[in-house]
């Protein structure tokens, strides 16, 4: 399976934003880790193992983000306002910026 990590510049978070990459072509599919997990998460798991056939036969292309989860709903020293603020900005970033990685 063709793997690639990147940091992607996030114009909305003012950082970058780890990825795994998996495939070379496919439906895009975004995944998570669980809470407070890196974004290498699902690969050291083993799920990726799970559809390496849909990976290698083109058909699913996997994109494993790094959350924020440090800096929104687990920041115990931020305010919940902030915390909500910094989750805001994370989903507008999954909804206008993820999606020009897709073309990588």
């Amino acid at each position: 399976m063709k793997e690639k990590n990147i940091k992607f510049y996030s114009h909305i978070l003012s950082r970058d934003i780890n990825i795994q990459i998996s495939g070379h072509w496919g439906y895009p599919i975004l995944m998570f880790p669980t809470s407070m997990g890196g974004y290498l998460q699902n690969k050291e798991f083993g799920l990726l193992d799970t559809v390496d056939d849909l990976v290698d036969a083109g058909k699913i292309k996997l994109y494993n983000v790094e959350s924020i989860d440090f800096q929104s709903f687990y920041a115990k020293d931020l305010p919940a306002q902030a915390k909500i603020y910094n989750y805001n900005l994370y989903t507008q970033f999954l909804k206008e910026e993820i999606s020009t990685c897709h073309s990588n």
